[in-house]
């Protein structure tokens, strides 16, 4: 998913997601050059982007993990900001929102759902 910032806007945009992202140093952030895909004819279609990819080495980086260890993890977990499930679910129905489907992230929300204690 990309979101595009207007060149003023950008330093506030970069600082507020690194302040969100970066709490523990699980990421490593980059620009990297990605191709967009819009109904837009006059859109541009490739543009440099901020992301963040998951540092595999980072103590907090889970791997491969089996869906039933997802949801054991998701339901006991909790943040500043609430609760992992309530995080999920809202992602879910965002995308959703969007047009967009995400299978594996519905099946996740669906079995932590009926798993909940």
């Amino acid at each position: 998913m990309t979101f595009r910032a207007l060149g003023r806007n950008t330093p506030a945009i970069i600082h507020y997601l690194e302040k969100r992202e970066m709490v523990t140093n699980v990421y490593c952030p980059s620009y990297e050059p990605v191709v967009l895909t819009s109904d837009d004819p006059d859109s541009p279609t490739h543009a440099k982007a901020y992301i963040f990819v998951a540092n595999t080495t980072h103590a907090q980086y889970a791997g491969k993990l089996s869906a039933d260890e997802i949801v054991r993890l998701v339901n006991q977990g909790h943040a500043k900001t609430g609760p992992y499930f309530e995080y999920l679910q809202t992602t879910l129905d965002h995308l959703k929102e969007l047009g967009i489907q995400d299978p594996s992230l519905a099946r996740i929300v669906t079995k932590a759902l009926s798993t909940e204690s």
